[in-house]
């Protein structure tokens, strides 16, 4: 891509030349931190004795210290008899500190009316930058704990080495979420069914960068209900085999089938429940280590848990 930099060269505007000052600006480029943009750029600098011809013989050495003139304007539209109003489609429109008409638009033949920069060495302070993801994350709404990253510094990076400050926010209160150093972790609420957009924000300071992911519900198709208490697994985790225990008063058939987060079952097992207490093996030994969800259906009633296979 080609870069333009035209300006106006001369002493009135009687004789003027507009030159192209791209070869002034060596490096180039727009940062954006939410609603902020910074301008971050290489210039060369010439003292007043610039010549076109030879602008080399005229190049300042920059050093710590060193001060300089400076004078920053924008696309505004300040011509009091312009009808309509348009905006100005330049950068260096400044009618001068003074305000007064006679120095509009006159830097660049008049430098007496030039603020100062002064140049150090102190590195601008660059906002944080998002370094890789989280993707789109499937929840049992179980009402237990689960990490979603445990590397948020992975995630988001400073490249100043500023120490970031995470926090969390989701469009729905049915999800806890909180950050604890840089792991997050969320808990649903035990009859969620919605899918909220979560926004993880990383701030230095001064500066902030986030990204967005949806929690996904896995089991909306399920009816979940209060006899969940009076069944228990274990171990969990587990090796080769699990245990469901069932406490209730409801008999007959008994329908325990493992899933993995997809949905697909896996494990299919039924038994035939005769008294209000019952313990039955699940056999685990096919899977793959991972988590799983495993469902207890008694009737219409049906229960489910995760459980964790090492």
């Amino acid at each position: 891509m080609s870069v333009v930099a035209c300006d106006l060269a001369g002493t009135s505007w009687g004789s003027y030349s507009i030159p192209d000052y791209a070869n002034h600006l060596e490096n180039f480029t727009v940062l954006r931190s939410g609603d902020v943009l910074s301008w971050e750029f290489s210039l060369k600098v010439y003292d007043d004795t610039y010549d076109p011809d030879d602008p080399e013989s005229s190049r300042v050495i920059l050093a710590t210290g060193k001060q300089s003139g400076l004078s920053i304007a924008y696309c505004d539209n300040d011509d009091p008899d312009e009808v309509p109003k348009t905006r100005d489609n330049f950068i260096g429109s400044d009618i001068g500190p003074d305000k007064l008409m006679s120095e509009w638009n006159d830097h660049w033949m008049n430098a007496s009316v030039y603020g100062t920069l002064t140049l150090d060495d102190e590195q601008p302070n660059r906002p944080p930058e998002v370094a890789g993801n989280i993707t789109d994350w499937e929840l049992i709404p179980d009402g237990l704990p689960d990490t979603i990253t445990s590397s948020l510094n992975d995630i988001f990076s400073d490249p100043d080495g500023d120490k970031l400050v995470y926090s969390v926010s989701s469009d729905n209160n049915v999800l806890n979420i909180r950050i604890e150093d840089d792991t997050m972790v969320v808990i649903s609420a035990s009859d969620y069914f919605i899918e909220p957009l979560v926004t993880v924000t990383a701030s230095d300071g001064d500066y902030y960068a986030n990204i967005q992911f949806t929690v996904h519900c896995l089991i909306d198709a399920v009816n979940a209900i209060p006899v969940g208490n009076l069944i228990g697994i274990y171990p969990n985790p587990a090796a080769t085999s699990a245990y469901v225990r069932i406490d209730n008063n409801i008999l007959g058939l008994v329908e325990i089938q493992v899933l993995d987060l997809s949905g697909r079952i896996l494990v299919n097992q039924r038994r035939f429940k005769t008294a209000a207490s019952a313990e039955y093996a699940v056999d685990l030994s096919e899977l793959t280590a991972g988590i799983y969800m495993l469902q207890v259906r008694q009737g219409s009633d049906c229960t489910t848990k995760r459980i964790i296979h090492q």
